[in-house]
């Protein structure tokens, strides 16, 4: 089998592979609650099996944009280097099952 044939089919192999799990986290992936809301609390979290800390953000909520969002909302999530979290702050949040999909300052 020459080198371009192997390379081809290893190339199809990987996207048989990849491809399909892409667009399945891709297309169930749709962030169902979604709010602007205040932060109350910013507290960080020791995290022993990891290299990074983790932060607890308890955020007031302001205005439902989609979804059942309760009145007060904590998450806890590694910090996002280029967004500095800070009490009094307003943000829009997106969750999903209590996680973080998205943080807009």
């Amino acid at each position: 089998m020459s080198d371009v044939l192997k390379k081809l089919l290893y190339v199809l192999c990987f996207s048989l592979v990849v491809l399909p799990s892409w667009a399945f986290t891709s297309l169930t992936h749709s962030c169902p609650e979604s709010f602007t809301g205040t932060v109350v609390s910013v507290s960080e979290l020791q995290t022993p099996l990891l290299n990074r800390n983790k932060i607890e953000v308890v955020f007031q909520v302001d205005e439902v944009i989609k979804g059942d969002v309760p009145k007060e909302v904590t998450l806890q999530f590694i910090p996002i280097s280029h967004l500095k979290i800070t009490a009094g702050n307003s943000y829009t949040v997106s969750t999903e099952n209590g996680f973080l999909c998205g943080l807009v300052k």
